[in-house]
């Protein structure tokens, strides 16, 4: 073979190696299409969860530090966070990524800490009562989560 008739090869297979290594996303299953959103979903609440308790209450307290006093305390609070809806549709991309947002919203979240605190009144920290913690969440972000779930790799 020739010089140049391997420079043309070379060439050739070069430009054709992308088009094989490169291929299209397989189509989801039926079961990953049910199951992607509601794991992109999960994943969003857990981050919407871990931001609620990185609220502050005082100078030295969190919502966090607060749900540390009673673990059925945290579990309500935990659940409540977990049952919020989904904003709008999951995102679907050509990669198969299902993305999805939650919110809370202050007033929302003040509301049921104060309902919180009116059941588990001994964990409250020194000084805040439900009314502390409804004007202290009057001065709360709007608080949104986004996460995603991809498809598992399988054999095409």
């Amino acid at each position: 073979m020739s010089p140049s008739s391997r420079a043309a090869f070379g060439l050739l297979l070069a430009l054709a190696a992308p088009g094989v290594i490169a291929q299209a996303p397989a189509a989801l299953t039926a079961d990953e299409q049910k199951t992607l959103p509601q794991i992109a979903l999960g994943r969003a609440r857990a981050e919407l969860f871990d931001r609620v308790r990185a609220l502050p209450i005082t100078d030295n307290s969190s919502v966090g530090t607060w749900l540390t006093y009673d673990i059925e305390l945290d579990r309500a609070l935990r659940l409540w966070v977990r049952t919020r809806p989904q904003q709008g549709k999951p995102r679907v991309y050509s990669d198969g990524v299902y993305e999805v947002d939650v919110r809370i919203e202050a007033g929302e979240l003040g509301e049921q800490l104060v309902k919180l605190a009116g059941d588990y009144p001994e964990t409250l920290p020194a000084g805040v009562d439900g009314a502390k913690l409804k004007a202290v969440a009057r001065g709360w972000p709007l608080l949104w989560a986004t996460e995603r779930a991809t498809p598992s790799k399988r054999a095409r």
